[in-house]
């Protein structure tokens, strides 16, 4: 997201010229860059550019974001019902039992951090619900963080030049709208899904 008061890191030319080289450091946990990647940022955009927004899933570069003297860390978590998650990890060649193992571990870690910084600088979102009613959540980030994010932030996205470095497949992709993913439903056995939710529905309720 992009406007006169935030910027995305590596989404100009200029930006990503001056910091291609230290991508593995930052793949790699080094959050010392980010103070140096907003400085170049207003070079490129001006003064009024405040926030660097990060949608990485590395839980060490989260650790190491928070550790940072230097840096103002607000956290979105987003969670994703567990049976449409372990049914995403399975096309990646990961077994259900470990995908499921993954998805407590990683938002269980998540919630733990997340208590390490004050409420209003925190919010949960959960994927099915933001897919769905993404203006509603749009309004609540603005509101909460006073952000400007335009109505039309996908639009703008898909118009301003960016350089990805990590991600899925998606990544590669122009992006057009933000829609439920709901694939999981028909490709999953009944069984497989009731086992999951039983697996999953304590940790569940705690964090949401």
């Amino acid at each position: 997201l992009l406007d006169d008061k935030t910027t995305s890191a590596f989404r100009s030319r200029a930006l990503w010229q001056a910091f291609k080289d230290d991508v593995p450091q930052v793949v790699g946990a080094n959050a010392s860059i980010y103070p140096q990647v907003l400085a170049h940022a207003r070079k490129q955009k001006g003064e009024q550019v405040e926030w660097l927004i990060d949608s990485s899933k590395d839980i060490e570069l989260l650790v190491h974001l928070m550790s940072a003297d230097d840096i103002d860390i607000h956290i979105i978590h987003v969670i994703r019902d567990a049976p449409a998650n372990v049914n995403s990890l399975e096309k990646q060649g990961i077994s259900w039992p470990k995908a499921v193992a993954f998805w407590i571990y990683r938002n269980a870690v998540i919630s733990s951090l997340r208590e390490q910084i004050a409420d209003e600088k925190t919010m949960t979102l959960r994927y099915e619900s933001f897919t769905k009613k993404t203006d509603m959540f749009r309004k609540q980030v603005q509101k909460k963080w006073g952000l400007n994010v335009p109505q039309n932030y996908i639009k703008y996205m898909s118009e301003e030049e960016y350089h990805n470095f990590a991600g899925n497949s998606i990544r590669n992709k122009s992006i057009e709208s933000i829609r439920y993913d709901a694939s999981w439903q028909t490709e999953m056995p009944w069984y497989k899904k009731k086992l999951i939710r039983l697996l999953t529905i304590l940790p569940d309720e705690l964090w949401c």
